[in-house]
């Protein structure tokens, strides 16, 4: 299953300071972060966390996260990176994939075996922009489609991280994040 899915990583954005957290405990849940009572800086629009609350038991995962959320915060001033997760998350219990967003109400799920119902070509589609506003609408859930872990993402799925430029991976790497630091500006629409 695994070693014919078409990519090999998935994507998490995260706040840089809340790098140390993740090595220790790995990308939570919205629940699990809720009942550890671990502090945590959020880049979550909070009036779609009030559409996604089915979905708070998941970690959450997107195929690519050059998508509309990284535009969203391409101006709100909070460090970023992207971890990248091996795509064998896949064997993990319970993990879920969406064909959009999972706040929209259309959404589908899917287990992991049927991944090759996907629309790759729309979820991975590099512009999502259209004169029709609805078409746009859609264009940008399916966009971010997501891949939903129960509960937790053990850190040893991460394989490495991207950042925008060099002083964010001096942040990074200041957090004691061990992995390979790759600057990739385009994915954050720099």
């Amino acid at each position: 299953m695994v070693e014919e899915f078409p990519l090999n990583e998935f994507h998490n954005i995260m706040p840089i300071c809340n790098i140390p957290s993740v090595m220790e405990r790995g990308i939570l849940s919205h629940n699990e972060m809720v009942k550890l009572q671990i502090p945590h800086q959020s880049v979550a629009n909070e009036e779609v966390q009030r559409r996604r609350t089915h979905v708070h038991p998941y970690a959450n995962l997107y195929f690519d996260a050059r998508n509309p959320m990284m535009y969203a915060l391409k101006e709100n001033g909070v460090k970023i990176c992207v971890l990248a997760v091996d795509v064998k998350i896949m064997s993990r219990e319970g993990v879920l994939l969406t064909d959009m967003n999972a706040a929209k109400s259309m959404v589908r799920y899917y287990s992991v075996y049927q991944w090759p119902l996907l629309d790759f070509d729309k979820i991975l589609a590099r512009y999502w922009n259209d004169d029709d506003e609805n078409i746009k609408m859609l264009k940008k859930a399916y966009r971010c489609a997501e891949v939903l872990v129960p509960a937790c993402i053990p850190y040893d799925y991460v394989t490495h991280a991207y950042v925008c430029n060099e002083e964010d991976k001096k942040l990074l790497l200041a957090t004691g994040f061990d992995k390979l630091v790759k600057i990739q500006p385009d994915l954050f629409f720099s």
